[in-house]
């Protein structure tokens, strides 16, 4: 997919990689007119709450680190990027924390 795609091209130091930026929204990558273009970087900081699930994105990672907090903690957070940074309301970042996340 889009994630390996972009990780190997930063890996192989292509010049110029198209980074695809997603859409929260409708849940879904956004087209390339949107992607940010970033310049052969010394180092990627490659986060989220499925960072480390993929194994093949893993082997692609030089370093490690996983922080956690307690859940209070992320689903205060959560709560405030969602509506402040996504345009969410409070009962569609609950459902969705409870549907995907806390799982």
């Amino acid at each position: 997919g889009h994630i390996l795609t972009t990780l190997r091209s930063i890996r192989a130091a292509v010049k110029e990689v198209s980074v695809p930026k997603y859409d929260y929204v409708t849940h879904s990558v956004m087209p390339d007119e949107h992607n940010s273009m970033i310049t052969s970087p010394s180092i990627v900081i490659f986060e989220g709450i499925l960072a480390f699930h993929d194994p093949h994105v893993r082997d692609l990672l030089d370093m490690k680190i996983f922080v956690d907090t307690d859940a209070d903690t992320r689903l205060s957070r959560r709560i405030r990027r969602d509506i402040t940074e996504r345009g969410r309301d409070l009962d569609g970042v609950l459902s969705q924390y409870e549907r995907f996340v806390k799982p």
